[in-house]
């Protein structure tokens, strides 16, 4: 007999935070296991044949996928999906988009202004035109943060103390 004749994978019950497993009638009691039979797309549970289910980076119009250039998590049957930006890619997706500090620059290597898990380095700032271009991301001469090719940052950006306006040792200094 398949899984089919004996439970259905029911609803999530939020505020409890489980699955709730409801038996057909007339099956074997206490015998639970998962619906792999039919699933339905936008319910927010993860079922069958789907990729995700729901929230931002999940195509519930065609047929549960997962757009590309999102990761989405556990792909359990049964379980609630959650999407998020693919780090590196170079588009502000999910939690890098519109909150301070994330940025997108096109890959994950470190000290280059945006890390490895896209959150803006100290000492750089970080910006786009939108949300599917890279960020370039720049230093502040003059911040007081050495970050980038500044050979030395003074917080100023005067000539003459030690260090340039440019951020560089100025001759005669250490």
């Amino acid at each position: 007999m398949s899984p089919c004749a004996l439970f259905v994978c029911w609803s999530f019950d939020t505020v409890r935070s489980y699955l709730l497993m409801v038996p057909i009638p007339g099956a074997t009691k206490n015998v639970y296991e998962r619906d792999y039979c039919s699933s339905t797309c936008g319910d927010s549970i993860k079922a069958s044949d789907e990729e995700c289910d729901g929230g931002e980076g999940c195509d519930t119009a065609g047929g549960c996928r997962i757009i590309e250039g999102w990761i989405c998590s556990e792909n359990t049957v049964c379980a609630i999906t959650s999407c998020t930006g693919r780090c590196g890619d170079g588009q502000r997706k999910g939690i890098e988009v519109g909150k301070s500090g994330y940025c997108d620059d096109n890959n994950t290597l470190p000290n280059d202004g945006c890390s490895s898990i896209c959150t803006i380095e100290c000492g750089w700032n970080c910006s786009s035109s939108n949300v599917s271009s890279p960020d370039l991301c720049l230093t502040s001469c003059g911040d007081g943060l050495l970050a980038s090719t500044e050979q030395c940052d003074d917080s100023n950006v005067a000539d003459n103390d030690g260090c340039s306006r440019t951020c560089t040792v100025e001759d005669g200094w250490r």
